[in-house]
């Protein structure tokens, strides 16, 4: 048997886990299904929170300038493939 620390510490790891599961492969799956949908819950709360430096730009206005089409038409120039200005 190899004395390597790591695969020590893997094989130790690997007991607990099992032996949290009860020992079956059905309580495994579930055991890692918990886990992962805790990590999940926690990764959704943190991106749903405000960043800060972060602005909001939930009421940002977009000005319109020059002969830039409006919000939803398409230029002629786009339609052409020309290359504008």
């Amino acid at each position: 048997m190899n004395d390597d620390p790591v695969l020590l510490e893997l094989e130790e790891t690997r007991r607990e886990l099992w032996a949290e599961s009860d020992g079956t492969l059905a309580g495994y799956a579930r055991m890692v299904d918990r886990i992962g949908q805790e990590y999940r819950e926690e990764f959704l709360a943190e991106q749903s929170g405000k960043r800060p430096g972060n602005p909001d730009y939930a009421e940002a206005m977009c000005v319109r300038e020059g002969d830039a089409p409006a919000y939803g038409e398409t230029s002629d120039l786009a339609r052409k493939g020309e290359k504008g200005e």
